[in-house]
């Protein structure tokens, strides 16, 4: 219980197909509250309707949220040739246009650290899963 608010009985969780959709609930008096990643909530509000009836109520640490992975089969040297095509692809390189109509900063490599501050999402999703 953090604040007073016991999840298992203060909240009720609805599941909805896109950040999108969480925001529109809110906008819409469908729920008091939505969940969603902030650039996508930046993008979401500098472009719609959506803009005038949303705060941001709080802030979660950063995570990694989007990951390029390749298959097993793929040999280790190309592997190593997309990654750094990957990582030249800068916000002041060659991607310079692209990341100048997203709020999103690089492409960087992940960490072991990055990879294991996500083992507790990987649970949720995994129960998330099994339901």
């Amino acid at each position: 219980m953090e604040n007073g608010v016991s999840p298992e009985k203060d909240v009720h969780l609805i599941y909805t197909p896109s950040h999108n959709n969480a925001l529109q609930s809110v906008a819409e008096d469908k729920a008091e509250a939505a969940i969603l990643g902030f650039n996508i909530y930046k993008i979401i509000t500098s472009r719609s309707h959506i803009r005038q009836p949303t705060r941001v109520l709080a802030k979660t640490k950063k995570i990694p949220h989007m990951m390029f992975m390749s298959p097993v089969n793929v040999s280790q040297q190309e592997k190593d040739q997309y990654k750094d095509v990957l990582l030249k692809f800068t916000a002041d390189g060659k991607g310079k246009v692209f990341f100048e109509g997203i709020p999103f900063i690089n492409i960087e490599t992940i960490s072991d650290e990055d990879m294991k501050s996500l083992e507790g999402l990987l649970r949720i999703l995994e129960q998330r899963l099994q339901e």
